[in-house]
């Protein structure tokens, strides 16, 4: 019995027919005997196919409709893409000013599945088909752990609301960070690893001007962000700035 089940489910009657009774179809003079094998068979295939569902395996597996192939396709596409931008951008952590992109756009193709629906009255619903279908749910557990890393990342609080760009406040924090480590290289190119005391005040005196801007400004975008300024969201800084007031 255990090639049949490699077989489609619909198929099953016919082959089980000519399993129980070869010579009852080869001729019409045995047709009631064909009748009964076939009858048999019916009541084998219901029976095995009950088995196959309460083991969850569904002996005819459906393929995906063209449209819902489509959507899984370009969600996946969406998908390494950001998963590539993240990896990239892990160190100096840029993620939210490099990735959000990527990210509105693996959020626009979840959007896509989610309220998607076959055209015809046979077609599979695409978002049952690709997100709930089997127990792993790749699809939902990609999603969720985009979208877990951009909040642990609060990059929320480094763009617009609408997320289409970053924030003028941050777009001012980063060029004076840039200044300031543009700065601190020009004075210290050709000097040792061991400077000393008047080199330290020599470099001090020079950039001291733009990193206190630079510090002003942090601070200022800590207070805007606790009451939810440009972004719409309170709580941490976003990690980009983060992680270049470490740097600095």
């Amino acid at each position: 019995m255990a090639p049949l089940l490699l077989a489609p489910l619909r198929c099953l009657p016919w082959l089980l027919a000519l399993a129980l009774g070869p010579a009852a179809l080869a001729s019409e003079g045995s047709r009631p005997l064909a009748l009964q094998a076939l009858g048999e068979a019916e009541e084998l295939t219901e029976e095995l196919t009950e088995e196959l569902w309460r083991a969850g395996l569904p002996g005819d597996l459906p393929e995906l409709e063209p449209e819902c192939r489509r959507l899984l396709a370009a969600f996946a596409d969406c998908s390494a893409a950001l998963t590539g931008c993240l990896g990239r951008r892990a160190r100096p952590v840029r993620l939210c000013q490099n990735c959000h992109l990527h990210y509105r756009r693996l959020l626009a193709q979840y959007g896509h599945i989610v309220r998607a629906v076959g055209n015809s009255s046979e077609s599979h619903n695409c978002a049952k088909s690709i997100l709930t279908s089997d127990r792993l749910q790749i699809v939902v557990t990609l999603s969720e752990f985009f979208n877990e890393t951009w909040e642990a990342a609060n990059c929320a609080n480094c763009l617009k609301n609408s997320s289409e760009g970053l924030s003028n406040s941050t777009v001012e924090f980063l060029d004076l960070f840039n200044k300031s480590l543009t700065c601190f290289e020009h004075n210290l190119q050709g000097q040792t690893v061991y400077l000393s005391p008047n080199n330290y005040t020599e470099v001090c005196k020079n950039c001291n001007e733009t990193y206190k801007m630079l510090n002003e400004l942090y601070n200022n975008l800590q207070r805007l962000n606790r009451g939810g300024a440009e972004s719409g969201h309170s709580s941490h800084l976003c990690i980009d700035v983060e992680d270049a007031v470490s740097i600095s």
